[in-house]
């Protein structure tokens, strides 16, 4: 006689209704261990995509600008003390003997699209001037924007030769109109950045008045001019806007060179990976002993249906998987809640601020891997309860 198979996937689609039925009967229990995970995971993403955007945006800042000149940036604990960064700042800067020119910049992360193509994560650089800052800048065809344009805020762009190869062959040409952030804008010229990511230029006032770009996180790109000595422009700079904007100045802005830039490049990773671990280690921690109790008292909970499923015929590795692969089932609804909420206030963070924060596919990948192990971990020692119950003593619900 042959044995009878073991319905491994019958049982897995009944752990996972079991997970269901979890969430049906035991609304507030169940959904608070659920809702734990979700809040672990989508900070860990949120923490990581945004220590990875800080140390990409300072790794480009010392690649385009420490070799040439300095940023001032506007300093995050200032709040709303004090005016932020403008235009003003980067004229008054740009007026001293060592400098060769400055301009106010933003930087955000939007989509892009044109006809049926889309490319939602490109990098946008936010200019008041087509100043010395683009003297360095490739630029293939075309032109900058001008002084007009800045002024009335026109809807036009510079486009990287990244950019233009993921747009449509008729969207990429001079005078075509693409969309950005849903908004029409036209292409006037077409550049070589050398950078990994697509990017785009366009006016300040276009950034801000078009777009809703907030002026908070505006910083000064600065260029020295050739035979000064960027520590001297710095500090000259550093001197000139204490001066321009009063006493609380120096709380308000952070005056960075090539040096400053490269040791944050070192030092931003390993402070975000301790941060990370940290988070890690404290919500996954919380999230797993909700969950584990949320499973030890479904368990409790069924005692009669588990005995009566023994009498059935039902063995001690069909109860143990069913428990299993529900805790595993509840544990990645979880990671998939936190993993979306993780991806859209990360995709905000860079609509918001000048930091480049993503969450990747493989990190998105991995966080429902491990989100799914773990809960299947979590899940084993209140499934063995389960299967060890006494026959006799489940159906009196002991």
């Amino acid at each position: 006689m042959r044995p009878r198979p073991f319905p491994f996937l019958a049982l897995l689609a009944e752990g996972a209704a079991s997970a269901a039925d979890a969430l049906q009967a035991s609304t507030r229990r169940t959904g608070f261990a659920v809702a734990a995970v979700a809040a672990s995971v989508c900070a860990i993403l949120v923490a990581g995509a945004a220590s990875r955007g800080i140390s990409a945006r300072l790794e480009r800042d010392a690649a385009a600008d420490g070799a040439r000149g300095f940023v001032v940036y506007p300093w995050p604990a200032a709040g709303r003390r004090g005016r932020p960064l403008g235009s003003a700042d980067a004229r008054a800067i740009a007026s001293l003997p060592q400098v060769a020119g400055a301009a106010a910049h933003q930087a955000v992360v939007v989509p892009v699209s044109a006809a049926d193509h889309l490319v939602p994560d490109v990098a946008l650089d936010a200019y008041d001037g087509a100043s010395p800052v683009f003297d360095d800048a490739d630029l293939l065809r075309g032109r900058w924007f001008t002084a007009g344009e800045q002024s009335r805020a026109a809807p036009v762009v510079v486009i990287d030769d990244r950019l233009a190869a993921r747009l449509a062959p008729a969207s990429r040409a001079l005078g075509a109109e693409i969309e950005i952030a849903h908004q029409p804008f036209r292409i006037v010229g077409i550049y070589h950045d050398g950078g990994p990511d697509p990017r785009a230029i366009v006016p300040l006032a276009t950034a801000r008045g078009v777009l809703g770009v907030a002026p908070r996180w505006t910083d000064v790109v600065v260029r020295t001019r050739d035979g000064a000595r960027i520590e001297d422009a710095m500090q000259a700079a550093r001197a000139r806007l204490t001066g321009e904007r009063g006493a609380t100045a120096p709380g308000t802005f952070l005056v960075a060179g090539a040096e400053r830039l490269r040791d944050g490049t070192r030092f931003v990773p390993v402070a975000a990976r301790l941060t990370t671990a940290s988070l890690a280690a404290l919500g996954l921690t919380g999230a797993g002993i909700a969950m584990f109790a949320a499973m030890m008292l479904s368990v409790r909970d069924r005692v009669r249906e588990i005995g009566l499923r023994k009498v059935l015929g039902a063995t001690r590795a069909a109860i143990l998987l069913q428990f299993v692969v529900e805790s595993a089932t509840l544990a990645t609804l979880g990671g998939a809640v936190g993993l979306a909420a993780g991806r859209v206030i990360a995709m905000l963070l860079a609509g918001a601020t000048p930091i480049p924060a993503s969450v990747s596919g493989a990190a998105a990948l991995t966080t429902i891997g491990l989100t799914l192990l773990a809960g299947a971990a979590l899940g084993c020692p209140p499934a063995v309860r389960a299967a060890r119950l006494d026959v006799l003593h489940a159906l009196r619900g002991e």
